[in-house]
Formats: C-alpha cells, structure tokens, sequence
C-alpha cells in the first residue's frame, strides 16, 4: 500500500520527501502529482486526487430575490442611451441591510464607447459600506456585442455580482 501526501508548496515536498504519491498545489491552481521511484521522479498535472471529495462550482445567492422592476429600470435605462447613442453605462445594485430593500444606484460616470468611469458615492462607502451591500454592477456594451472584455476583467476586481447587456439583445426585445 502506498502513502499519499499533501502539499501546499514545492518548498515542504522537498523538506518531507515522502515515498510513494504526493500531490502539490501550485500558483496556477493546479495540483500536480508527483511520483518517485529509482528509476526517477515523475511530474505531472492530475485531474483526480484520491481521498478527497468533489466539489461542485456554484454560486449561491443568500439575500432575497431582486425585484423584477429593478430589472425593467436597468432595461429602461440601457434602452434609452442604446437609442441616443453609442456609449456605455453602468448601474450599482446595492443592498440596504438596514431597510432591507434594494436600491439601483446611477453614478456620476464619465462614459465613451468602450469605457465608463463612476464616480462611487459616498453614502454607499466608508461606515456606510456596513449598511449598504453592494450586490451588482451592471454596464451596458453599446453597439458591442456581450462579453466581458479585457477592460471589464481589469475593472471588475469586487466581489460581486457583474453583467452587461448590449444594445443588440436590447433593440431586438
């Protein structure tokens, strides 16, 4: 019977140097397997690692269920700058564990065709940001398709909850 190992780092498996199987975790979020024996040392990137349960990606929502009007004000407000121009838009969905109701926020935001930049307000920051939970940021893509970008994947860092919808999908509702 053969010993199987965990690591969390290159640096422990090599101070152990365990026999037999060892699985090392690495900084891409991998697991690698690792194998020794006389004839040499085995590396590779493993799918399955024994003895530990699988567990499934989801995401569970644990505060109450948005209103569908929020929905038609965001559709309502995305269809009204898809129609009069070509620039993006953001909305916020926030919270308030206080009221316990949802407030849609519009920023002060500069926008263009491929950007906008909001200005958060402070009612929503700071000891307030104990209140107040922000659950979305929603952005319209314009005359764009629907994707996260790269600018998106660099701007959308917050845990939360991110969409956008574009004036195609809006038009053809």
């Amino acid at each position: 019977m053969s010993m199987i190992s965990y690591f969390w780092n290159v640096a422990d498996f090599l101070k152990k140097k365990t026999k037999g199987i060892s699985y090392i975790a690495s900084s891409n979020g991998r697991i690698y397997e690792v194998r020794e024996s006389k004839i040499g040392t085995m590396i590779a990137r493993t799918n399955h690692i024994p003895k530990l349960d699988e567990i499934p990606e989801k995401f569970q929502f644990n505060l109450p269920k948005i209103p569908s009007q929020i929905f038609q004000q965001m559709y309502s407000f995305f269809k009204y700058f898809c129609e009069r121009s070509d620039v993006e838009v953001m909305l916020q969905l926030f919270y308030d564990t206080k009221e316990k109701e949802y407030i849609l926020e519009c920023p002060v935001q500069k926008v263009s065709k491929v950007r906008v930049e909001a200005e958060l307000d402070p009612k929503f920051l700071g000891r307030n940001s104990l209140r107040y939970i922000q659950v979305a940021q929603v952005h319209s893509h314009n005359s764009m398709s629907a994707y996260f970008s790269s600018v998106d994947d660099r701007d959308e860092k917050a845990y939360m909850i991110y969409g956008g919808a574009t004036c195609l999908d809006i038009k053809s509702v």
